[in-house]
This record gives structure tokens, sequence and C-alpha cells, in this order.
């Protein structure tokens, strides 16, 4: 049975981190396609009893997970995204429509 608790509680922030930080660990390290080249790899390791090769793989999967690229920082998705997870609209206010609809008295 899944414990929609704990997975909810997974995806929501500890608040011990920034938000950046935060989305920062959510990014996904490696593009599709290069995850399907290490899990080739990975195979063809396991297959062969290729130690060496999965030792690399492994140093090589530690300096992704810590080298993250960081342009996606530059796009709008990303501003959109830190936007709604600091909440900015919520703690900067609702932006009031001033103008009153004058219309014919009823």
């Amino acid at each position: 049975m899944i414990d929609y608790d704990q997975v909810f509680s997974s995806f929501v922030g500890s608040g011990e981190g920034s938000a950046i930080k935060d989305i920062y660990n959510i990014k996904p390290s490696l593009s599709p396609d290069r995850i399907k080249v290490l899990n080739t790899l990975r195979y063809y390791s396991g297959k062969w009893c290729l130690k060496s090769l999965n030792d690399f793989l492994d140093s090589y999967m530690l300096s992704v997970k810590e080298n993250k690229d960081l342009n996606f920082l530059s796009t709008m998705n990303m501003k959109n995204l830190l936007k709604a997870y600091t909440q900015d609209d919520l703690i900067r206010g609702v932006k009031v429509n001033s103008q009153i609809n004058q219309g014919s008295g009823v």
C-alpha cells in the first residue's frame, strides 16, 4: 500500500534550505539520451563483468550529480518555477482592479 503522506512530504520543501537549492536538487542531471547510453554501458559492464567500466560509471555519476548545468537558471520556465516555489504572488498580495463598472442605474 502507498503511503501518500510520505510521498507528498518528499515533494514539499523542508524549509531548511533556500528555494534555489531545492530547485537545483530537483533538476535532472542527465538528458534522456545520456541516460540511454549509461544504461547500455551498465548492461554491458554487468554482462561482461567489466568492473573497471562499472567503477568509471559510478565516478562519472558522482561528478555529474555534483556539477549540474546551470544554464536553466536563465530560462523563463525557471523564473516561473522559482516564483511559484517562493509564492511570490502570495507574499506581494493580489493586485486589485481599481476600475469601477459604471453602468446605468437599475
